[in-house]
């Protein structure tokens, strides 16, 4: 008898010697993102105490 794993990864993977059942628990998604902020240009001011 084999052995049975449950994976939780979002890529399937596959092996003979043990029972894999895939169960993503995440969904990949594109995000949207305002491109335009990449042109605006910002001033960064650092104090170290």
């Amino acid at each position: 008898m084999r052995p049975v794993i449950v994976m939780t990864q979002t890529s399937k993977f596959k092996r003979e010697d043990v029972c894999i059942l895939h169960k993503p628990l995440i969904d990949v998604a594109p995000l949207s993102f305002d491109t335009e902020l990449l042109e605006v240009n910002y001033d960064w001011l650092i104090f170290f105490v």
